[in-house]
């Protein structure tokens, strides 16, 4: 969910005399799982780190319109209010919330 990239984490043990804390990416962390190079037994805290940050620039470029009106449109069928969706959505994406608020049949 966080993808392959993001820092992490495994804390095994710890304050115990086997602590262990091994550190990469959630994609190295999984594969050393996988191949049973860490141990999977004890106690274990996994910390992510921070989503990276990006421009709101980036994020308008990457989002799809169409997917983000959709996704208003989910929201209010589920009975959020249409400008609330959309405050949400704009937020999410970087696009701009007006673009977003208007009704389908509006755009």
């Amino acid at each position: 969910m966080c993808g392959p990239d993001r820092p992490a984490a495994i804390g095994r043990e710890l304050t115990k005399v086997h602590e262990e804390i091994v550190r990469g990416t959630l994609g190295e962390l999984a594969q050393r799982a996988r191949s049973g190079e860490l141990t999977l037994r004890g106690e274990f805290a996994l910390v992510v780190g921070g989503r990276p940050e990006r421009s709101s620039q980036d994020v308008a470029r990457e989002a799809d319109p169409t997917a983000a009106r959709a996704e208003v449109e989910r929201l209010v069928a589920a009975g959020l209010a249409r400008g609330e969706a959309a405050r949400q959505v704009a937020e999410a994406t970087g696009l701009p919330r007006r673009k977003l608020y208007a009704a389908p049949t509006d755009q």
